[in-house]
């Protein structure tokens, strides 16, 4: 579920009950919007300072990726529940982009859950392959040696798990993040 707003109940009746927004998550209540318990989130302390490198390696016992922003939800949540198609995006070579970009301090979902072992405060770096574009100019032979092989280029900590999959804070991120970003464990 994504969060739109933390509420408080005010006035119950027997068929209705009154509830202040006491917190927005940056979109707007709607009727028919699903209302669970608060739940706080909770993370164990993380270590810091944590080294980043472009090249490092990670152990990998549980891998995903990237599915979509928060900010894309955000702005086109219920065109996606209804059609699955987002206003403006066309397949092709931006595909990647059509699921949202996002930076440090934003919120991502990920494909992986309590099903593979994840857990709340569970760290994640954040890959993609090197892609090598010779279109516009050329490339020498030596460089297509980088051709999918994939760098380092943000970090994830998890705050909420559900079975299949979870939703990520980016900590840290040399490039925006987008759908298809391979995520394995720290």
């Amino acid at each position: 579920y994504l969060d739109v707003a933390q509420l408080s109940v005010v006035m119950t009746q027997p068929d209705f009950s009154l509830a202040r927004v006491v917190r927005s998550c940056g979109d707007a209540v709607q009727i028919g919007d699903i209302m669970l318990p608060f739940q706080p989130i909770t993370l164990p302390a993380i270590a810091r300072p944590r080294q980043f490198s472009p090249t490092m390696k990670v152990s990998g016992d549980v891998k995903g990726s990237v599915v979509i922003s928060q900010a894309m939800l955000l702005n086109f949540g219920s065109v996606l529940k209804g059609s699955g198609v987002i206003p403006g995006v066309r397949s092709g070579r931006l595909a990647s982009l059509d699921r949202g970009i996002a930076s440090e301090g934003e919120i991502v979902y990920i494909d992986a859950g309590q099903s593979r072992g994840v857990k709340p405060g569970d760290v994640f770096v954040v890959y993609r392959n090197v892609d090598v574009d010779n279109r516009l100019y050329d490339i020498p032979k030596q460089a297509q040696k980088l051709k999918g092989v994939r760098t380092a280029i943000g970090e994830l900590v998890v705050l909420k798990v559900e079975e299949r999959a979870s939703t990520a804070l980016v900590t840290y991120a040399s490039d925006g993040l987008s759908l298809g970003d391979v995520v394995e464990r720290r």
